[in-house]
């Protein structure tokens, strides 16, 4: 979906590749296999790197996860889109998109990856509880309350929207990002709650196995 929001001139940052580049790393997680990031120094540096424009509003802070000329002309020439498995905790962006996928078909798609089976566990259970938007929800919540609304519009819940990227196509979503982003219809077809998986987990044994693990 980024590469496509690339093709399409939109300023797309790695967020992943950028922690690493401006030691973001806080240690390496060796039962995870991961690189283990500090969330508040990241948040820091890419404002720093952004830039002032922030405070001032001018861009639209775009995170991730039909006439497609139309959407894109509603978006600020200015908007940044950041991509990557932490977006969801920047406490800047305007809006959150996180990209869903059944369980079942997520933990096909991370096994041919070659992850291993604890891995591909906590990626299953994360998606089935839905945590990365309950992370992105309560972020925004406690923002409210702290007053962080001091820079305009300000944190709000009704930002994060999640799309099913389940049996999607990448150039779908992707339109779906800039409608979202252009603020047509205020993106009613993908607010939060209208996905749910119990009915995957139910019917798949092997997920109930990892959600168990």
């Amino acid at each position: 979906v980024a590469r496509l929001l690339r093709k399409k001139c939109c300023k797309v940052i790695d967020l992943k590749r950028f922690a690493i580049s401006n030691g973001c790393v806080a240690g390496f997680d060796r039962r995870r296999s991961t690189k283990e990031i500090d969330v508040p120094m990241l948040n820091r540096k890419l404002k720093q790197h952004i830039g002032t424009r922030i405070e001032n509003r001018e861009p639209r802070i775009v995170v991730s996860n039909r006439d497609s000329r139309s959407h894109e002309s509603r978006i600020p020439q200015s908007a940044i889109f950041i991509e990557g498995h932490l977006s969801h905790l920047l406490d800047f962006a305007d809006i959150v998109v996180v990209l869903r996928c059944a369980p079942s078909v997520l933990a096909g798609r991370l096994r041919r990856k070659g992850w291993r089976r604890a891995k591909v566990a906590e990626n299953v259970q994360a998606e089935a509880l839905g945590i990365i938007t309950f992370e992105a929800i309560e972020l925004r919540k406690g923002g409210a309350k702290r007053g962080r609304a001091g820079r305009g519009r300000g944190l709000n819940t009704r930002s994060v929207f999640e799309l099913d990227s389940t049996n999607a196509a990448a150039e779908a979503l992707a339109e779906n990002v800039l409608e979202i982003a252009s603020g047509k219809n205020s993106g009613s077809r993908w607010r939060v709650g209208r996905i749910s998986w119990l009915k995957d987990v139910t019917e798949h044994r092997e997920i109930l196995d990892l959600l168990m693990e």
